[in-house]
């Protein structure tokens, strides 16, 4: 699902460049993290003066609005069919999560909620694990056993008070369950971000759950919204707005620009955002139980995700490629004819290291405007491993004259000159296709590619 100077020559350049991307990364990380912190706290202020399902009328209708223009891919072409699947992503995150946390937040803490919240990891795992059969090692249960531990201390009678229990712990409950139907979402939103790129994905299933709300628009009323405090007005604003919009873009821009381990060590920072907000401006007590809860949970993150032991020598840092920047599905320009033969280029380009991930971005960046306006193109694809630091392209062509005109001109020519110098072997091949079988898939792509690359290991 994007992102000094002393001595001479192209690498000082681009390490001036990587830390300028990477303080930008930084800053980005840490204003989504602030604004996601900050939510249960708005929402607990919010949810004492408006009724959760009117405020979630209001908040997700806004979102929505914002957020449509971003939704033009997915409705145009091979967008198309994703769909449904977005529409089920949108119904677990804006349905199946926000939905029981804002009735939760009625009797729970903000502080306390911002814990639970924080345990969405270890759900995370558990939903892997049992629907995708991923392996999980012994000290990952250890560590979601002892978060989830984390959540029970949360729950208990330390942590809840006499008078209200019963709805305290009905409330904790149902923050639980947000956080576990927004795990599902997250899994279900992976592929569809790497297909359809993390922001579009993420404002398509965003208009897609607010949809289920429009059904409820009556609970509104404008004398309800009449009495709300300019202050309560705000707080809708924010969380519409800066939780749905703001937060979401900063986030797309952090996990781009910095590598995946520590963009993902930014969100242990939202938990602490959270209580802190909660003491500060609801006045909300730290008892040493929602600490001791919190320390479990935050500890337990810490032991299901940190990497395990590795050599450095031949394994370097990974970076998750559903958290930085996704395939673009194919882009047809000019409509194959059936009837007719058309050149396809496919190439692999694995990048030496991670920190010329910014430079080869803002190439490919600068690359994808030129194909805009480029002759001869029917269609290209690029897809992006970078957790390999390797990147696949596709394209197809009306004939060889035009693909060799596009690749002297700039700025194609130009950023080639730049980042040759930054990958590893490269790998290209070219091949006819008929109009009819447009666009190519992946598969043939890396079956093509594979075949060359045998070819020049024999030669």
């Amino acid at each position: 699902m994007s992102p000094r100077v002393a001595g001479t020559g192209s690498r000082a350049g681009t390490g001036s460049r990587a830390g300028t991307g990477s303080r930008a990364g930084t800053g980005a990380g840490l204003v989504a993290v602030g604004i996601w912190g900050m939510a249960p706290v708005a929402t607990r202020a919010l949810v004492l003066q408006l009724a959760p399902l009117p405020l979630l009328v209001i908040r997700m209708g806004v979102a929505a609005v914002v957020l449509l223009p971003w939704c033009a891919p997915v409705l145009r072409g091979t967008g198309r069919r994703h769909v449904p699947r977005l529409i089920v992503a949108g119904l677990l995150g804006m349905v199946g999560y926000n939905l029981p946390v804002t009735i939760g937040l009625q009797w729970v803490p903000a502080s306390t909620a911002g814990l639970v919240l924080a345990s969405e990891p270890v759900w995370l795992l558990l939903l892997a694990a049992c629907f995708l059969g991923e392996r999980v090692s012994r000290r990952s249960w250890a560590g979601a056993a002892v978060a989830l531990a984390g959540v029970a201390v949360l729950a208990g009678p330390g942590v809840l008070s006499a008078r209200g229990g019963a709805r305290e712990l009905a409330g904790v409950g149902l923050v639980a369950l947000g956080t576990l139907l927004f795990a599902a979402y997250t899994l279900l939103l992976r592929p569809l971000s790497r297909a359809c790129g993390p922001v579009t994905a993420t404002a398509a299933s965003t208009v897609a759950g607010s949809v289920f709300y429009a059904a409820f628009a009556a609970t509104v009323h404008p004398g309800q919204l009449g009495r709300l405090p300019a202050g309560a007005w705000a707080e809708l604003a924010f969380l519409a707005v800066g939780s749905n919009v703001l937060g979401m873009l900063a986030w797309n821009l952090a996990v781009i620009r910095l590598p995946g381990p520590r963009a993902g060590l930014l969100l242990y920072l939202e938990p602490l955002v959270s209580v802190a907000g909660a003491v500060a401006l609801l006045g909300e007590r730290l008892s040493a139980e929602l600490a001791a809860g919190g320390l479990l949970i935050l500890g337990g993150i810490a032991a299901t995700w940190a990497p395990g032991p590795r050599s450095p020598s031949n394994q370097p840092d990974e970076i998750p490629e559903e958290a930085a920047m996704p395939a673009l599905p194919w882009k047809t320009f000019s409509p194959p004819d059936p009837a007719r033969d058309y050149v396809v280029m496919a190439s692999r380009l694995p990048l030496s290291r991670y920190r010329d991930l910014a430079t080869f971005l803002s190439a490919a960046m600068a690359i994808r405007t030129q194909l805009a306006g480029a002759g001869g193109l029917i269609g290209y694809a690029l897809d992006a491993h970078l957790g390999q630091r390797t990147f696949w392209t596709v394209s197809a062509w009306d004939n060889r004259d035009a693909l060799d005109a596009f690749s002297r001109a700039d700025p194609h020519r130009s950023r080639v000159r730049i980042i040759r110098p930054r990958m590893r072997p490269t790998t290209f091949t070219f091949w006819t296709v008929s109009g009819a079988d447009l666009p190519i898939g992946w598969t043939e792509v890396r079956r093509r590619v594979a075949a060359a690359e045998r070819t020049e290991d024999s030669s």
